[in-house]
């Protein structure tokens, strides 16, 4: 079975680093880049063609909504998981209105954010 190949998206570069970090423990999971805003996203995505981009909202240069949108016109096969701040009784209709597969607050044990992302791939 091959890797499910992961996009992290986020402007916090140590929670990229923890991400990563957890991601590359689990046997099943490939963080194959990692972007700081949603321009880098959108790059990196044409680029590594992921299979789960995992996205914050909150971002410089084109924010989490911009991108979920442009990734999902520009790789319509990959899957977006957000990973926001914002409360999802906020923003998960939202969010999922335009096309991601999950909302998850920062926060989340690794341990649900790798279901997660094995979910949005299945």
């Amino acid at each position: 079975m091959n890797a499910v190949r992961v996009l992290i998206c986020d402007d916090e570069p140590s929670l990229r680093t923890l991400l990563t970090i957890a991601l590359d423990l689990e046997s099943d999971l490939e963080v194959v880049a990692s972007a700081a805003d949603g321009l880098e996203a959108l790059e990196l995505a044409e680029r590594f063609r992921p299979d789960v981009i995992l996205l914050d909202l909150v971002m410089p240069k084109m924010d989490g909504l911009q991108a979920l949108a442009e990734l999902r016109k520009a790789l319509p096969g990959a899957r977006v998981v957000v990973l926001s701040g914002l409360q999802e009784s906020l923003m998960g209709e939202t969010v999922r209105d335009l096309g991601a597969a999950a909302f998850l607050e920062k926060g989340t044990d690794p341990s649900t954010i790798a279901a997660t992302i094995r979910q949005a791939a299945a």
